[in-house]
């Protein structure tokens, strides 16, 4: 029993250690140099009520079959590709879309989504980047995933969005 228990821990701790290890490769063969590849994020917003927590939940493989994941960070070759990721509001709102873009060599892509907040009805997100404005902030909810996208954080243009 003891066997068991200590084995149990070992795969606990070298699973915890691979999560924080950096983005989950989603390509076979050797990790390639991260100018070889296209990096793929959906980050979280610290403290935030209106921010959507999101979760990559697949990418397709180059043949174009969907790879089960549950990450924050991916990273694939440089082709066409479809993601399936998952938003939660704080109020349990969620929206699952399949987002398909071309990413390139060396660059890098954050998932995002709009939230809503019903008390207001005022967006909490904003389509283009560069015109970020002061948002109102509606923290008494329910919050509501209105849209899901992807933007190139290089270029700061939106590559794929969807729409309920």
């Amino acid at each position: 029993m003891r066997l068991i228990l200590s084995a149990v821990a070992v795969i606990f701790s070298l699973t915890l250690t691979s999560c924080a290890s950096g983005p989950l490769q989603v390509y076979g063969g050797v990790p390639l140099p991260d100018a070889e590849t296209a990096l793929i994020t959906a980050p979280r917003a610290p403290n935030d009520r209106t921010a959507a927590n999101i979760r990559i939940l697949a990418a397709d493989d180059a043949r174009g079959n969907p790879v089960p994941v549950t990450s924050r960070s991916i990273r694939v070759l440089p082709r066409g590709v479809c993601i399936e990721a998952r938003a939660t509001t704080s109020t349990q709102d969620s929206m699952v879309s399949e987002l398909c873009f071309n990413a390139y060599a060396g660059s890098s892509y954050e998932v995002r989504a709009s939230v809503s907040g019903a008390s207001l009805g005022a967006p909490t997100a904003v389509a283009d980047i560069e015109t970020v404005t002061d948002l109102p902030n509606a923290q008494s909810g329910p919050f509501r995933v209105s849209r899901l996208f992807v933007v190139d954080r290089d270029t700061g243009m939106i590559v794929a969005a969807t729409n309920p």
